[in-house]
C-alpha cells in the first residue's frame, strides 16, 4: 500500500506554530498512530516512521502535509453507484466482504478512513449519497486504532451540517458491526478500480453529471498559494453544490470557522494581511488612494495570528459563527475602508486621520525614541517581557 501512493511530505515553513510562536494549534499532535509526529515547534516529523495512514491531510488546517490521498478515487467511484446506498471500509478491514444487513454495497479505500476528512463525507452527500455506512469494527485489533477517535470526530462535524438541512440528505452515523452480529455478502468495489460491466458502459453516459461533479469537488495541492487545508475546500465546495440557501441558519461552534471583525482604530497598516496564512484577509487599494479591507469568512480557520499582529488591536475574532455569518454570501464582506495618507518620515500609506502626519510606527518613534512595545494581544506568558517599555 505504501508503494501504491504517495509519501507524506512535511512542510514545516506553512505551519501555524512557524508563523506564530504564540500560536495554540495541535491539530496533528498525539494524532500519529506510530509517533512519526513529534509535538515541537514546529512539529517534528519522521517520514521513515510514517505508514501512510494518511490522517495528517484532513487534520492540518492550512495544509503543511501533503500527498495523494483516497478521496479523488472515493468520489469518482461512488458517482458511479447505482444506489444511494453506501457502505465505506478501510484497506485493512479483515472481513471486508460481508457487512451489516441493508448495505448494498461496499468501498473500500486502501489506506485508513481517517484519512478522509469532513469534506469527504459532505461530498458523498452533494452526489447524492444519502445513507453512509462507516466500517468501524476492526479498529480495536489495528494498528492504526488510534485513530478511532478522529474518524468519529469527522462524521460528528458532517452530520452537524447535513442534520440542518431541509432537503432529504443525511449522512445517519457509524455503524459498528460486532463479531456476533448477523453480516451478509454484497459487493465490494476497490475505490481505485470498481468493476466495469457493459451495462456500466451504457450507465456512464446517464451518470456524465455526477462524474462531473465529482471531479469538481476533488482538491488538488498547491503550495503557492495562501488558502485552508483540503478538508475545508472540500466542505466549502459541497456545501456550494449543496446549496446553502437550503440550510438553515445554525452555530458552526468547534467547527474550525471563525469571523473577524475590525475596528476604528485599523492603521492599515496590512499587518493582519500578511499574515493570515489562508487569505481570508485581503487589502485593496485604488488610484485615489481609497482602501478597503476584505474579509472571505468561508476561509477563515481561526488561528488568530491577526489579532496577534495587530498594533493598536483594532481585530476581533468570533469563534462561535453561525451558518449564515460565514455562508450568507460568497463576495468578500467590508472589514473596514477609508482615505490613506503619507506618512512625513517614512513615506508608508496609512489611515488618513484629522491632524496627523506620521503613521503609528514613526509617532511612536517620535515620542519613544528608546522604546519598543508588544502588539496588545500577543503574549509571551512573563509580565515582565509582555509590558510596553
Amino acid at each position: 500500500a505504501a508503494i501504491d501512493r504517495s509519501t507524506v511530505s512535511f512542510t514545516p515553513d506553512r505551519c501555524l506554530r512557524t508563523r506564530d510562536k504564540f500560536s495554540t494549534c495541535e491539530a496533528c499532535f498525539h494524532l500519529c498512530p506510530v509517533e512519526a509526529i513529534q509535538p515541537e515547534r514546529p512539529p517534528l516529523f519522521e517520514p521513515k516512521t510514517c505508514v501512510n495512514c494518511l490522517a495528517c491531510l484532513p487534520a492540518c488546517p492550512v495544509g503543511v502535509y501533503s500527498a495523494d490521498d483516497e478521496v479523488a478515487a472515493l468520489l469518482t467511484c461512488a458517482a458511479r453507484v447505482p444506489e444511494k446506498r453506501l457502505e465505506l471500509v478501510c484497506g485493512r478491514h479483515p472481513e471486508a466482504s460481508a457487512g451489516p444487513p441493508g448495505s448494498d454495497l461496499a468501498v473500500q479505500i486502501r489506506g485508513c478512513l481517517a484519512s478522509l476528512g469532513t469534506g469527504a463525507y459532505l461530498t458523498l452527500a452533494a452526489l447524492g449519497i444519502e445513507h453512509i455506512s462507516v466500517r468501524l469494527d476492526a479498529c480495536e485489533g489495528c494498528e492504526w486504532g488510534a485513530l478511532l477517535g478522529s474518524i468519529q470526530g469527522q462524521v460528528a462535524k458532517a452530520k452537524s451540517f447535513l442534520q440542518n438541512m431541509d432537503s432529504d440528505h443525511r449522512v445517519t452515523g457509524l455503524e459498528v458491526l460486532e463479531s456476533s452480529e448477523q453480516v451478509v455478502e454484497r459487493p465490494v468495489w476497490d475505490a481505485h478500480n470498481p468493476p466495469l460491466s457493459r451495462r456500466d458502459l451504457f450507465r456512464l453516459a446517464a451518470h456524465q453529471g455526477q462524474v462531473a461533479a465529482a471531479r469538481a469537488m476533488m482538491f488538488e495541492q498547491d503550495d503557492t498559494k495562501r488558502r485552508p487545508g483540503r478538508d475545508r475546500q472540500r466542505i466549502l465546495a459541497a456545501v456550494q453544490r449543496l446549496g446553502s440557501e437550503q440550510l438553515g441558519d445554525f452555530s458552526l461552534e468547534s467547527l474550525g470557522f471563525a469571523v473577524v471583525s475590525i475596528s476604528t482604530a485599523c492603521t492599515a497598516c496590512k499587518a493582519c494581511v500578511r499574515s493570515c496564512p489562508t487569505g481570508a484577509l485581503r487589502f485593496e487599494q485604488d488610484e485615489n488612494s481609497r482602501f478597503r479591507l476584505l474579509f472571505l469568512p468561508q476561509n477563515c480557520i481561526g488561528c488568530d495570528l491577526c489579532l496577534h499582529v495587530c498594533a493598536p488591536g483594532a481585530v476581533s475574532v468570533n469563534h462561535t459563527p453561525s451558518f449564515h455569518e460565514v455562508f450568507g454570501s460568497e463576495e468578500p464582506v467590508c472589514l473596514v475602508e477609508g482615505e490613506l495618507a503619507r506618512c512625513e518620515r517614512c513615506n508608508t500609506y496609512f489611515a488618513a486621520r484629522a491632524d496627523e502626519k506620521f503613521c503609528s510606527l514613526c509617532d511612536f518613534r517620535r515620542k519613544n525614541p528608546f522604546g519598543s512595545f508588544l502588539p496588545p494581544n500577543l503574549r509571551s506568558g512573563n509580565p515582565a517581557l509582555d509590558k510596553r517599555r
